[in-house]
């Protein structure tokens, strides 16, 4: 179990910094009181952490849950995620020289995904709040920065029986993008996957990749290195180099012992960053629930496209969630969740308590340098070689935070925090409520920890029982409901 280490106090560190001399003392102040604006605009209970790396910073109102982050330039970011209202909806925030431009996307239930290819164009995903699609993807871009709209993509109503497929990730280069999502049968059957593509000219399908023998996949991200060449990870890892009309597998060793060293077993690989279709990162982890406050972490290393790997992790690295580097492949750092471990006579499923923070500068070894808590970091970028920003929340309480490792320029005080949304893709359905919308949510996110790799196959029918009763010990990876929403045995499998 992972060692819980005891929080910081806000006032201990600006105590610290007003210890320099006078000139010292003037910059610590102006930093302290974004530090305490943020926390007040962020969340009502403190952050703590074991290090002083990431720092909380000021948020705009009603900013909810956030998933991605993407840094196209050393002074502008942007961030998708939700509104903290009622009404949830997507959200971006844009990030230019200190100051915050949030846009809704009244478009989209929430927004998962986000790809930029330069400061003016950006493509993120998610799923949509049209009610007659609930749970299912959506696609929303902008060619200006700042006004966002819903471009030309497949948009049918499921066929009825057919389950409603989310989008999780996206990746542009140049005008070619590829946005994957997958989803759990409700009932019983095959996981579903959905990979669309666009050139510029609209969206259309491709066929999901599905690893032989099995009759479904579940993909949860990508990375295209150029145009039509694009990596993707789920419960496998494939590689196209003609925009999806055709994929090669190239998983990782999972479990057993070669060469006298024994690889630990992983169920799904949620992240990955490759900087050339032959160098990259793949990484994620095994389920696990029951009297631990983490799972087990894999993350192998390739340079030749996948024909062989390297793992680069240990046995005490944590399921990894989320994956950037600074500058080639050897420093990076990587993003794990934390959850509450069940005890008898205590909670009866694990929920998401917080985050560690693990970096590499070799490749080779990630040890974790930070500890937070409640927040859950799902995202992180670097805009510059000595500075990175991560995103998440406290996720119960659907609260939005950005983290920074140095602080952030101070925003003009004429420049407008006014953006532009696009419109609600139908005004009378506008009051979508919550509980429809954690619904789709938890389809999607019961995965990502939760399902060994065996059990996705052509015997799935045969495993659903034990299946369900692993989703219910251990509950997504992104937003969701609560513990109190989740019937969970209290006993470990």
């Amino acid at each position: 179990m992972a060692r819980h280490v005891a929080a910081h106090e806000a006032l201990s560190s600006v105590t610290r910094m007003l210890g320099g001399a006078v000139a010292a003392i003037l910059v610590a102040l102006a930093c302290s009181v974004v530090f305490f604006g943020s926390l007040a605009a962020t969340s009502t209970s403190a952050y703590a952490a074991d290090s002083t790396q990431f720092r909380p910073v000021s948020l705009p109102s009603d900013v909810g849950y956030l998933n991605a982050i993407v840094c196209p330039t050393t002074q502008e970011c942007f961030v998708a995620g939700q509104t903290a209202d009622a009404n949830e909806r997507g959200l971006v925030l844009h990030l230019v020289n200190g100051a915050w431009r949030p846009t809704l996307i009244p478009a989209a239930a929430y927004l998962i995904g986000l790809s930029c290819v330069d400061a003016t164009h950006c493509t993120a995903v998610g799923v949509t709040s049209d009610p007659t699609r609930s749970g299912a993807g959506v696609i929303v871009d902008t060619t200006d920065g700042s006004t966002w709209q819903v471009p030309a993509q497949p948009s049918a109503k499921p066929a009825a029986g057919a389950p409603a497929i989310p989008l999780d990730s996206v990746s542009c280069a140049g005008s070619f993008c590829m946005a994957v999502g997958g989803v759990l049968p409700a009932s019983s059957g095959s996981p579903t996957s959905q990979v669309l593509v666009t050139s510029g000219q609209g969206w259309s399908a491709v066929t999901a990749p599905v690893e032989p023998g099995a009759t479904g996949s579940y993909l949860a991200a990508v990375d295209c290195t150029a145009p039509s060449d694009c990596w993707v990870v789920g419960q496998a890892v494939w590689h196209t180099s003609d925009g999806g009309a055709t994929w090669v597998l190239h998983n990782p060793p999972n479990g057993g012992s070669t060469g006298g060293i024994t690889a630990p077993y992983y169920s799904l690989l949620s992240a990955l960053v490759f900087t050339d279709p032959l160098h990259g990162l793949v990484a994620g982890g095994d389920q696990c629930g029951g009297d631990t406050d983490h799972c087990g972490g894999v993350l192998f290393n390739t340079a030749n496209g996948g024909v062989t790997w390297t793992r680069t992790s240990n046995g005490d690295t944590p399921f990894v969630d989320a994956l950037t580097c600074r500058s080639g492949l050897s420093a990076c750092i990587a993003l794990s969740a934390t959850f509450t471990p069940l005890a008898p006579g205590g909670a009866t499923a694990n929920v998401t308590d917080g985050s560690v923070v693990l970096t590499s500068t070799t490749g080779s070894d990630w040890p974790v340098i930070q500890r937070l808590k409640p927040t859950n970091l799902t995202a992180v970028a670097c805009p510059t070689a000595t500075n990175c920003l991560a995103v998440g929340g406290d996720q119960p309480h659907n609260v939005g935070a950005v983290l920074t490792e140095a602080p952030l320029p101070v925003a003009p005080a004429s420049l407008s925090v006014v953006a532009t949304s696009i419109p609600a893709p139908a005004d009378a359905f506008s009051g979508v409520g919550r509980a429809v919308i954690n619904t789709s949510i938890t389809l999607v996110a019961m995965l990502a920890l939760t399902f060994p790799s065996q059990l996705f196959n052509r015997t799935f029918e045969e495993n659903y029982d034990e299946i369900l009763a692993i989703t219910r010990r251990r509950f997504g990876r992104r937003a969701g409901p609560g513990a109190h929403e989740v019937a969970a045995p209290a006993h470990e499998a």
